[in-house]
């Protein structure tokens, strides 16, 4: 897919701030890499998620989302959902030295990072929970 690789140095200095651009970097790049090319096959810390058609057409919204299953050892890990588009990409990290984006260590912490998240993208929590329920539908 050639999609570039996005590395964020995070520390416990890190700012919210600072790790909400680097996410959208990384969301921002996804998203290019999708609008433009029919997507076959997304690989994403080892699995491989097939898909038929290319995710996200223009115009489409997105948002984060995170749920009591996105639980790891480590924290809990959200996933992009597109607007009327199947299926989710988890923010796993992408390639050999990637690494997941954490959302904190219990749901709250994470649900309030995504919530945060969506604000900045002029989303309330009930437009970024109409974009999770239209994907839930579109995998009918």
């Amino acid at each position: 897919m050639g999609m570039d690789l996005i590395t964020v140095a995070w520390t416990r200095d890190t700012s919210v701030e600072t790790t909400f651009a680097a996410v959208e970097a990384v969301v921002d790049n996804i998203r290019a890499d999708l609008l433009e090319q029919h997507v076959d096959r997304i690989d994403v810390s080892g699995e491989s998620y097939m898909r038929d058609e290319a995710l996200g057409e223009a115009g489409k919204r997105m948002c984060l989302y995170v749920d009591e299953t996105m639980a790891t050892a480590n924290g809990y890990i959200p996933a992009v959902v597109y607007e009327d588009e199947p299926g989710y990409i988890p923010l796993a990290g992408n390639g050999a030295h990637a690494s997941p984006w954490y959302f904190g260590k219990s749901i709250e912490v994470a649900r309030n990072l995504v919530d945060e998240y969506n604000e900045r993208l002029g989303l309330s929590r009930k437009d970024a929970h109409d974009i999770v329920l239209s994907s839930m539908l579109a995998s009918r």
